[in-house]
């Protein structure tokens, strides 16, 4: 049994630690807020090794009667516990400055307070023997003040869960509901492995779920990082629409030009000449409307909308100017029809609308409009 548990310790606790080893390796400075940022974010993967270390460091000594395993088995047991303070504080702290984008040191001063106080008590626990206790076999043994513990670590969490999730309804910018998305479902899986190790005595669960929450924010900074199209090297939906959000501010007009190109026939082209040849049709049409748009002065946006369509966005683009872009559109496509030496040809349907848009929503509001054009044209 006691080999049983070793084993179980260790391979939890070896995954765990090889994953923030990842994290430490990949972690970029200027994804992640800048340098104070990330070296919280740092401090609260040093944090879960600690945890790692301690716990494994625990289980093996349990048992033992060697001179100085009781010891030992105290000092482990009083590291995973501060180092959960710390994970917790440190990750109020993080949250705070992703939100607000500043350092609030006098805040952080009074709010750590309830952790500092708690870390010291843990560190006299041998003296008192509140938050647990080592029985005359060297077996560890939970004391009443071990929930504490949970609570403050779940209280900062909390905390800083409402303060992302405020954040989230206040801001329009997509790039900031995003993060502060990741940031709110931070708490989730650290809840959940709380309330297992609550539940279950033996099991050993927290750093599961702190693991789990911290390659969630991972992810969701690298997902919110990809603006280009792999296939195109235009801007995917993601960096049109932070392309939309910072154009409605920095310019003055409030006509906004949009310009649907929907390839035609894309399950023909896949399906007779391969899914290789369908790329190639898509990239096509995206450099020939990239080259277009290019041609116009204004503040202009090309991206990949969807699989086979091109979205053209654009700043102070009147209707006639739109017109002007479609029917060039069209032409650029018939020329490389004519020098090419395809089997087919290659042709888009079209969409366009412009109108007043001062407002990321509003401008989705002509998005839908051109789709719904493109999408009745297709329909006759």
């Amino acid at each position: 049994m006691m080999i049983d548990s070793v084993i179980y310790y260790g391979e939890v606790n070896i995954i765990v630690i090889a994953v923030m080893a990842f994290l430490l390796k990949y972690i970029k400075t200027e994804s992640y807020g800048g340098q104070s940022s990330t070296s919280i974010l740092k401090s609260v993967i040093y944090a879960e090794i600690s945890i790692c270390v301690s716990d494994f460091l625990a289980v093996l000594l349990r048992g033992r009667t060697f001179i100085t395993a009781r010891a030992l088995i105290q000092i482990c047991n009083i590291v995973y516990i501060v180092m959960g303070f710390g994970i917790a504080i440190l990750w109020f702290i993080y949250v705070i400055n992703e939100v607000t984008g500043e350092r609030h040191y006098r805040l952080v001063r009074i709010v750590g307070i309830p952790s500092v106080v708690c870390a010291i008590a843990v560190i006299l626990n041998p003296v008192h023997q509140f938050f647990f206790s080592i029985d005359e076999n060297n077996f560890y043994v939970r004391g009443k003040g071990i929930a504490l513990n949970w609570i403050i670590m779940f209280g900062y969490m909390l905390a800083a869960t409402v303060i992302a999730f405020r954040k989230y309804i206040k801001t329009d910018d997509p790039d900031e509901k995003d993060k502060c998305r990741g940031l709110v479902l931070f708490v989730v899986p650290c809840l959940i492995s709380l309330i297992i190790q609550m539940n279950i005595y033996g099991m050993t669960v927290t750093q599961v779920g702190i693991m789990l929450s911290l390659l969630m924010v991972f992810l969701n900074s690298e997902s919110r990082n990809i603006q280009e199209d792999m296939l195109t090297g235009l801007r995917n939906r993601r960096g049109s629409k932070r392309f939309i959000y910072s154009a409605t501010r920095r310019n003055a007009s409030d006509n906004i030009g949009v310009i649907l190109s929907d390839i035609d026939n894309m399950s023909i082209i896949n399906s007779n000449y391969g899914r290789i040849e369908g790329d190639e049709v898509i990239k096509t049409v995206a450099a020939i409307v990239n080259s277009v748009a290019s041609e116009y002065d204004n503040d202009i946006s090309v991206c990949r909308y969807a699989g086979d369509v091109i979205m053209i966005v654009g700043v102070d683009l009147s209707e006639d100017d739109l017109k002007n872009i479609e029917a060039e559109i069209h032409e650029s496509i018939t020329e490389d029809n004519n020098i090419s030496f395809r089997d087919y040809n290659i042709s888009v349907t079209t969409g366009l609308v412009a109108g007043y848009a001062k407002t990321q929503k509003a401008v989705e509001k002509l998005i839908a409009e051109a789709e719904k054009i493109v999408h009745e044209k297709k329909q006759h």
